[in-house]
């Protein structure tokens, strides 16, 4: 008769659903003594979620070895050990691992905002990866703001949770700003993402005057004397030709637009844009 293989120690493993309460993620993170640096933006980011109601169960587990380590879960739990106002939430946990095991975890190819927009829709969302950016920027910049820094806004990290409630609430509106932004393309270098975030922004104010300002730079129509327009297009010309800008780009980009909209609405004429100081990237500024 045929013998049936020993279950490994993997196979053994216990998994169940725990609902884990701040002061039992605490003590569980006690047992956090080999891991990966703790990634601070990644705890606040899941902090906020878990305390705004968006952190969803996705059967993701914590993970503990046989000797009782903590392979897997220091973000989640540390972002659940330092809320406020989060009674419980319910996990995955699986024990009885190799420590061994630690060192394949987390293999595959994160999920980005872009993912979950696709998954989420059917893939029935255009222009989608520039959709996505508008519901990231539109996260951390809910309105163009020139008291919020480049510096401020790489220190926060988005999730896909929050782009999403973002995008459900003004899908409609920031699917045309998306394909607006494209048909720039041809006339206007840049990310179509920063261009999509500012014509929503600039349609916020007034649908209309926002597609005249962008008809004139399609157009090359900006009519006799120095239109604020041109001296945007050729600000952004030299921004995407600029490599040591291009982490900044869409940033800057913005500042220029948003300028440019303002000199463009109050009928003041301008020859160049200046988006940098000594203290550096100057911000957007709020429309009128």
């Amino acid at each position: 008769m045929a013998k049936h293989p020993k279950p490994s120690a993997e196979a053994t493993a216990k998994v169940e659903i725990r609902r884990i309460t701040p002061a039992e993620a605490e003590k569980m993170l006690e047992r956090n003594e080999v891991n990966r640096n703790m990634r601070r933006k990644l705890v606040a980011a899941y902090r906020a979620d878990m305390e705004n109601g968006r952190w969803q169960f996705t059967a993701e587990p914590i993970q503990f070895s046989r000797t009782g380590r903590l392979l897997n879960g220091q973000h989640r739990l540390a972002a659940l050990a330092g809320s406020t106002g989060v009674k419980f939430l319910d996990f995955v946990v699986a024990s009885g691992l190799t420590d061994a095991s630690q060192t394949l975890m987390d293999q595959g190819t994160g999920r980005t905002i872009t993912d979950a927009l696709s998954l989420y829709h059917g893939g029935h969302v255009k222009n989608l990866m520039v959709c996505a950016g508008v519901a990231r920027w539109l996260t951390l910049m809910p309105e163009i703001n020139s008291s919020l820094t480049i510096n401020d806004l790489r220190s926060r990290k988005v999730t896909a949770a929050e782009a999403m409630i973002v995008f459900e609430e003004r899908a409609e509106d920031i699917q045309e700003a998306a394909a607006n932004a494209l048909q720039l393309r041809p006339h206007l270098m840049g990310s179509p993402t920063s261009h999509a975030y500012t014509w929503y922004q600039m349609a916020e104010v007034d649908k209309d005057k926002a597609a005249e300002f962008f008809h004139g730079i399609t157009s090359m129509s900006f009519g006799v004397g120095r239109d604020p327009r041109k001296a945007a297009v050729r600000r952004l010309q030299a921004l995407a030709r600029d490599e040591a800008t291009t982490s900044d780009t869409g940033f800057m980009s913005m500042s220029v637009l948003s300028r440019c909209w303002n000199d463009w609405r109050r009928g003041i004429e301008v020859d160049s844009y200046n988006i940098r100081s000594r203290m550096g990237v100057v911000a957007p500024v709020k429309l009128i």
